[in-house]
């Protein structure tokens, strides 16, 4: 996947599914929701950055006309 950071994520993510795109979001599966080896640590900038991503898709079966849908879907909704 190609991640990339959007303020309002979740709205966009709804926008995206509404106009048949596929993609994953990077929480709450990010690794910030407390670990044995972090211990107390603050993860609030970690939360906060993960509750942004979105990953678009990004594989060998892509083809150019498939990026640049995605290229142009995401552009227009973001």
């Amino acid at each position: 996947s190609f991640p990339v950071v959007v303020k309002k994520r979740d709205a966009v993510a709804c926008e995206l599914a509404r106009r048949g795109l596929s993609f994953n979001i990077g929480f709450p599966e990010a690794p910030v929701v407390g670990s044995a080896h972090v211990g107390d640590t603050d993860l609030s900038g970690a939360k906060l950055l993960a509750a942004q991503v979105l990953e678009l898709p990004v594989h060998q079966d892509l083809r150019p006309n498939h990026l640049e849908h995605i290229i142009n879907v995401f552009n227009s909704v973001r």
